[in-house]
């Protein structure tokens, strides 16, 4: 009878770590499935991670590109205005000036209207004699509003 219970101990020993053995592998191999599925879901981020950098520096690119673009209609739209502002000052010069004879800068300075004067800050330039002249032999040498007399004086062109 010892040896029939000391088997049947052995035969519930031998079942019960037959169990936990097989608890123990279904664990293992839920583990490994967990852990190929989180590798997936790792090398998957991965990917987007890298997907999402090209997107960024594409991105980055075009800002940049569009930067330098803004950056050139502002400086176009800066000199048109500079353009249309001194276009404006040579046609008052031009009314100024007398029908005979000329001005030199520094007179024509003194008669134009003060609301002329203020404007050349939107120019981004000092109006002053030396501008105004440098300014005028310009449109003289292109024949605009304006012929150069000699000795620094200004006349009106015809027409």
């Amino acid at each position: 009878m010892v040896k029939e219970t000391w088997l049947l101990a052995q035969s519930e020993a031998a079942l019960g770590w037959q169990r936990e053995r097989a608890s123990l592998e279904e664990i293992r191999r839920d583990e490994a499935e967990d852990r190929e599925h989180l590798l997936g879901l790792f090398q998957e981020s991965e990917a987007k991670a890298e997907g999402l950098a090209a997107q960024l520096a594409m991105a980055v690119a075009e800002a940049d590109r569009l930067r330098t673009a803004l950056a050139v209609c502002e400086d176009q739209l800066q000199r048109s205005r500079s353009e249309a502002f001194w276009d404006r000052v040579m046609q008052e010069v031009r009314a100024l000036l007398p029908l005979e004879g000329g001005m030199t800068s520094e007179e024509i300075l003194a008669a134009l209207q003060p609301w002329t004067k203020r404007g050349a800050s939107v120019a981004k330039q000092r109006l002053n004699p030396g501008t105004l002249r440098i300014k005028m032999e310009d449109r003289a040498h292109w024949g605009r509003y304006l012929v150069a007399l000699g000795d620094g004086r200004f006349g009106r062109q015809a027409g």
